[in-house]
């Protein structure tokens, strides 16, 4: 895990690595709506539009880390097919940060993932939205690497 912080925004990366095939990889990262039945924190999470790769996505649940923030968001996800997606945070506590997911490799399959947070639109102070961020991009990757080792597993 590796963090950024400055006056203005915090950039958070972190990667983990899973023992699966790159569809089964894919399939995961892409399964939006069923996000609430592994990712914690999660209670909706529902494409709303889509147009090719273009979605727009509301979700609504509780950051897990630190200090329980509730949040209400939509983001636009621009994926780009077996390799990752980029993710634009349209409204919400996370309003005009970003972030981007990658795979790489097959068997196993490293999931990557940078969050960059504007420090101006969020309600945390900077010291807890750094420490909070990096604690959401772990509980992600570990959510997301364990549910497509499960899903590898029922093959």
């Amino acid at each position: 895990m590796q963090s950024l912080v400055s006056d203005t925004e915090v950039v958070v990366e972190g990667r983990m690595e899973a023992a699966v095939g790159r569809a089964v990889a894919w399939q995961v990262l892409t399964d939006h709506d069923r996000f609430p039945a592994f990712v914690p924190g999660v209670q909706i999470s529902r494409v709303v539009e889509a147009r090719g790769n273009d979605k727009i996505v509301v979700q609504r649940g509780e950051v897990t880390a630190g200090a329980r923030l509730r949040f209400d968001g939509i983001a636009r996800v621009v994926e780009q097919p077996g390799e990752g997606m980029r993710v634009r945070f349209l409204a919400g506590p996370f309003r005009d940060s970003d972030g981007e997911w990658r795979l790489s490799g097959d068997r196993p399959v490293s999931l990557s993932y940078r969050l960059r947070i504007d420090l101006t639109k969020t309600p945390l102070p900077p010291p807890m939205a750094g420490a909070a961020a990096e604690q959401q991009v772990r509980v992600w990757l570990s959510a997301l690497t364990g549910e497509m080792e499960r899903r590898q597993g029922k093959r």
